[in-house]
């Protein structure tokens, strides 16, 4: 449940929660995993020119809206989140390399460039960076705090960008040009649950490294 981490010294040790080992965090993701999921395969998150994506965004800002709502009246959230490890958090973002998954899409012709290489590169660059970046953190190295911060706002521009070019790129769209495809299959399992599940999960990741780091 708890780690280590050493301050630039060593000397300085703080006891910190791992949530990769925080059994009610998996539980809470199985759940939420599953609905997404079933919600997804009943066709809950797919839309047209003439039914606006209002489930998808629902599902994608709604978990980051809770979390903080939640946040700022429940004080055993706050100690939990204050006593977790910053630089796991930051290293948990590596995962986003799976972006990758939208660039081969769209290389087999199935999503819309418009939003999969932005997406898909986003995605793999925060990826590829968060390792040295939560290195840097653990280690209280040179320009840490101005990496993490670095590192948060390019993973929330990612997700801005890919939202955007997600909805504006689906059927009837603005982004759905003439003879490209459209964005349909984010609305469809499996793809719908990167803005169902997936971006909202690394997004609540941003939130608490912001937390953390405000309150360091």
């Amino acid at each position: 449940m708890t780690t280590q981490t050493y301050g630039a010294t060593g000397a300085d040790v703080i006891n910190a929660t791992k949530l990769s080992r925080t059994p009610f965090v998996w539980a809470i993701l199985a759940v939420w995993g599953y609905a997404a999921f079933a919600l997804s395969q009943n066709g809950v998150f797919q839309s047209t020119a003439a039914t606006p994506p209002i489930a998808i965004a629902i599902a994608a800002i709604g978990p980051a809206v809770l979390f903080l709502s939640v946040y700022s009246v429940f004080a055993p959230l706050r100690r939990w989140v204050d006593g977790l490890d910053l630089s796991e958090i930051i290293a948990l973002q590596a995962w986003r390399i799976i972006g990758f998954a939208f660039v081969a899409i769209w290389g087999l012709g199935e999503i819309p460039a418009v939003f999969a290489l932005p997406a898909g590169i986003g995605d793999m660059a925060v990826g590829i960076a968060a390792p040295a970046v939560a290195l840097a953190v653990e280690r209280r190295s040179k320009g840490w705090r101005l990496g993490a911060y670095g590192l948060i706002a390019a993973g929330i521009f990612d997700f801005i960008v890919a939202f955007a070019t997600g909805i504006l790129s689906r059927q009837g769209g603005p982004f759905d040009f003439e003879g490209h495809v459209a964005s349909s299959l984010l609305g469809v399992a499996p793809l719908s649950m990167f803005p169902a599940f997936i971006v909202p999960a690394f997004f609540i990741l941003h939130i608490i490294a912001l937390i953390k780091l405000r309150r360091a």
